[in-house]
């Protein structure tokens, strides 16, 4: 990409959008071979929170309110 930058303003936009064309098709082809709604670094760190969540304690505040302690 560096080596772009030094080529007249046509080749230089038409390398960059041929590199994010190849980008987006590689990502998409990787996205599909994915299994359910979120991503895979996602669901694990939404498991490692939801891990964390045993340790939590609910007290009541007030109507229908509540407070979560740590």
């Amino acid at each position: 990409m560096v080596h772009t930058r030094s080529k007249p303003i046509v080749t230089m936009m038409e390398e960059i959008r041929l590199y994010l064309m190849k980008r987006w098709a590689t990502n998409r082809t990787k996205s599909q071979s994915l299994s359910g709604n979120i991503c895979p670094k996602i669901k694990s760190r939404l498991k490692k929170e939801s891990q964390l969540t045993k340790y939590w304690i609910p007290c009541w505040s007030a109507n229908k309110i509540f407070e979560v302690r740590h």
